[in-house]
């Protein structure tokens, strides 16, 4: 597996990751457009359970593709944004929250202000959880950790909630959902569409060095 160090080969691994799963919905949504009856019905099934797995897959290996990226810059604590800080302290965090005993939190909190203070390197998982359902919420979380902006997003979370995750549920389940075809397509369109708005986003921030502080 390519390890991720420089903004080319970030590039290069966002460009294969979209390339053939776009590839391989373009062939799904030829079918469903000359398909009829049954046929029709049974592909625009397998095609919203496809697109939900493009969709999760495509988000989760982006965003850990660029916090790898990020990783391997060893931004210093002091110089770098609060998101990639906060995903460096975050076991310690955790730590502390679970903890009752008030010296090993005590000591905790203080290894935590110095290691904000410092010129430590970050250092944190790139492992993103999707937690097999990627919903409004999960994905807000995503483009947090990352640091990309969620306004344009926004808007959509209600179609990857209902018309997209929770169908994909259903159909999973063995449950029986008929859908219409404009209705997959407006779906289909929407979430590709939100595929390569992150894709750039993701670029983006790596080639404008995002994960350092903004200069006052």
């Amino acid at each position: 597996m390519v390890k991720i160090r420089t903004l080319a080969i970030l590039q290069e691994s966002l460009d294969r990751e979209l390339s053939w799963r776009i590839h391989e919905l373009s062939f799904l949504r030829r079918q469903i457009m000359g398909a009829k009856d049954i046929a029709e019905s049974a592909y625009i099934r397998a095609g919203i359970s496809m697109l939900y797995a493009h969709w999760e897959g495509f988000i989760k290996k982006s965003a850990s593709y660029y916090l790898e990226y990020v990783n391997f810059k060893k931004a210093k604590f002091s110089v770098a944004a609060d998101t990639f800080a906060y995903l460096a302290v975050k076991r310690d965090i955790d730590e502390l929250s679970k903890t009752r005993d008030h010296v090993f939190g005590l000591r905790v909190y203080r290894d935590i202000i110095k290691k904000m203070i410092s010129d430590e390197p970050l250092l944190f998982s790139t492992e993103v959880d999707t937690g097999s359902n990627l919903n409004g919420k999960r994905f807000l979380s995503i483009l947090s950790a990352t640091g990309v902006s969620e306004s344009k997003y926004e808007p959509y979370f209600n179609l990857i909630d209902e018309a997209l995750l929770a169908r994909r549920n259903e159909i999973a389940h063995g449950q029986f959902l008929p859908v219409e075809r404009d209705s997959f397509l407006e779906t289909y369109d929407d979430v590709i569409m939100l595929m390569r708005w992150f894709k750039t986003d993701v670029e983006n921030c790596a080639s404008t060095d995002s994960y350092l502080q903004k200069e006052a």
